[in-house]
């Protein structure tokens, strides 16, 4: 009997070596968050490992000895481009791309690289994340510079404000000895009230600039308030001085309601109103209007329009910054606009002016109709 003995030990171990490192090389694959393509130098896909992260937009089985002109019509010239640079430079070459994927857009990058003589391989992955993190960052440093522009403004002009007051109290301090030393009780009493005015104007910088710091930190809780409501209180704050001039105030019907903080919009109109009525000029027939003009990016659309002096175009690009004021000799600090601002861009919203001078101006702004939700 004759027969043959084969010891199989050795071809057992590298059948199990194969077996594990299939078993990790197929971990590898299905742990990296990259979609990987071998394609021709005709864009045709030879083989396609898809990401264990991303769904892909065909089943593997699809791709496969298709053309990139085929399956992705749209990025057919880029990759051809991508594909020749690789490998004629040998260097990997890069691009962006996006891609609608479950009702939205998601951004990738592909990095092309060659492989051989005419194949290159392709490693595509999901950049989203990254895009929106660099997108917001950006955000961030623009609020950031703005704030930081808006402190340094702030910083001179309150110094400067602040410093007429006590200019003229201490002024005056010196003519308060003086007179009170002469016994001259007329201009005593004249000195005082002059140190009073000085002292109260410095409250009020004092009160409404601690108004608009609260702006964004002490908020009232949002609630949807019909947007007439908030215009009726307005108007009542300012009755006073709508009745001094003869302002005739008009509001139109069927206003959206709002969604925000009841107190600081109503602050918005108040402003907004009491603004309008203070520099009517020598209108004869004073009037203020209140209404919608629809919607825009998903608000409501409201504006306040007036027929009195109008803004000159050297003040349009600064009528909300802090402190300025069309006229200096006006009452008021010049805080209201730049408080109007700061309400409205903390309810999401936009405010700005259109206006010719001596033809009234009209401030449009937009508020939200319902909680905004995060993207």
């Amino acid at each position: 009997l004759w027969g043959t003995q084969l010891d199989i030990t050795a071809l057992k171990k590298a059948d199990d070596a194969l077996r594990r490192s299939e078993t990790r090389t197929r971990g590898l694959l299905n742990a990296i968050p990259d979609m990987i393509f071998e394609l021709k130098r005709d864009g045709t896909i030879l083989q396609f490992i898809p990401s264990g992260m991303n769904e892909p937009l065909l089943p593997p089985e699809e791709f496969m000895n298709k053309t990139i002109g085929q399956v992705l019509p749209f990025l057919a010239d880029q990759t051809a481009f991508a594909i020749e640079r690789a490998l004629e430079s040998g260097l990997v070459h890069a691009f962006e791309y996006e891609l609608p994927q479950r009702g939205e857009k998601r951004v990738f990058e592909a990095r092309i690289s060659a492989s051989g003589v005419d194949t290159v391989l392709a490693i595509v992955r999901d950049v989203s994340l990254r895009k929106w993190a660099e997108s917001e960052r950006d955000k961030l440093i623009e609020e950031l510079e703005a704030k930081n522009a808006e402190l340094e403004r702030f910083t001179y002009t309150v110094s400067h404000d602040l410093k007429s007051p006590l200019i003229t109290i201490r002024g005056f301090l010196g003519f308060l000895r003086e007179d009170s030393r002469n016994g001259n009780i007329t201009r005593l009493d004249s000195d005082i009230q002059r140190i009073t005015g000085a002292t109260e104007k410095m409250q009020t910088l004092l009160n409404d600039l601690l108004e608009l710091s609260r702006v964004g930190r002490l908020i009232n809780k949002p609630e949807e308030v019909p947007f007439a409501d908030i215009v009726a209180e307005a108007v009542e704050l300012v009755e006073g001085r709508i009745s001094q001039g003869g302002v005739a105030v008009s509001v139109s019907s069927g206003l959206s309601p709002v969604y925000g903080d009841h107190h600081r919009l109503v602050e918005v109109m108040q402003n907004l109103i009491d603004n309008a009525a203070k520099f009517m000029g020598d209108q004869p027939a004073p009037r203020i209007e209140i209404g919608q003009r629809g919607f825009l990016d998903d608000m409501a659309l409201f504006y306040v329009r007036d027929n009195g002096i109008g803004i000159p175009h050297e003040f349009m690009e600064n009528i909300f910054g802090l402190f300025n004021k069309l006229d200096a000799r006006s009452e008021g600090t010049g805080v209201g606009l730049a408080l109007v601002k700061r309400i409205i861009e903390f309810h999401q919203g936009r405010v700005w002016a259109e206006s010719e001078p001596g033809m009234g101006a009209t401030f449009y702004f937009t508020l939200p109709c319902s909680p905004k939700t995060e993207q």
